[in-house]
């Protein structure tokens, strides 16, 4: 097989790969949705049953499966701060402040190692209030719901800013480092020319007269001598994109080179 087929099977293997990891990726990413959102759906229902039968304590286990993932994301760490900023604001007009505290302090509790039932309920029956809204605690988890869910997406977009940033920095970083490096190789543009059009299939030969036609100042020997040139030119570019993880394209684009003029 030759070179040039070897590389294409190579890179369809590779894109395939990637395909079925990217699809992987977004199965369990729906999967983990559908699971949290299952949650967060099991919690309402507990606090149904507590709005309907307020003599009783619900099934409060459903907090715990919450709580896990909670902490899997590492969202856990904002019910503290939560807490804290609802109950500075607990006669709010037109929201129950009290029933969002109440669930958060559930949840405060679930996410402690060794959480039990037992200590939910003890928590659950501690707080009854006397004036409140006929279906406050299911009202007050969907409000915490959403509150965390909006805590999440500024979130999301602080990590996507910030990773841009490093990247941007990476990039800055990098392209610093393969002009120092290229300053001190003042042949590098024949080598990356070699390189270049030999990966279009291009022979030795070919190359060098392509070459002496562009840089009619910078004349490469003809004959074997030549040949010897551009493939020592060839091997030289390729160790220097080996040596800074650079594929011929980026690397060209970062220097500004042209291989056509």
């Amino acid at each position: 097989m030759s070179d040039h087929l070897s590389r294409l099977r190579r890179a369809d293997e590779k894109a395939h790969r990637e395909r079925k990891k990217r699809e992987a990726q977004r199965v369990a990413r729906e999967a983990e949705r559908r699971q949290f959102n299952g949650a967060w759906t099991a919690v309402y229902d507990a606090c149904q049953a507590g709005d309907q039968n307020t003599g009783s304590v619900p099934n409060l286990s459903p907090f715990l499966v919450l709580a896990k993932a909670l902490k899997r994301r590492g969202w856990d760490v904002w019910l503290p701060e939560m807490a804290d900023g609802l109950s500075e604001e607990l006669d709010h007009q037109f929201i129950y402040r009290p029933g969002q505290v109440f669930i958060v302090e559930l949840l405060k509790i679930a996410v402690k190692p060794r959480a039990t039932v037992k200590q939910l309920a003890i928590a659950y029956q501690s707080f009854v209030p006397s004036n409140a809204p006929r279906t406050w605690r299911n009202e007050a988890a969907r409000d915490i719901c959403e509150y965390i869910a909006t805590r999440a997406v500024v979130a999301e977009q602080a990590r996507e800013y910030q990773q841009r940033e490093l990247a941007e920095k990476a990039a800055e970083a990098r392209l610093a480092a393969l002009r120092e490096a290229a300053a001190k190789r003042p042949a590098l543009g024949k080598q990356l020319f070699a390189v270049h059009w030999y990966g279009q299939g291009i022979r030795p030969a070919a190359i060098r007269d392509k070459w002496n036609q562009i840089h009619p100042r910078d004349v490469i020997d003809s004959g074997t001598a030549g040949r010897e040139d551009i493939k020592s030119s060839m091997r030289r570019g390729r160790d220097f994109l080996r040596d800074h993880g650079a594929s011929i394209t980026e690397a060209s684009e970062l220097l500004g080179m042209s291989f056509d003029k």
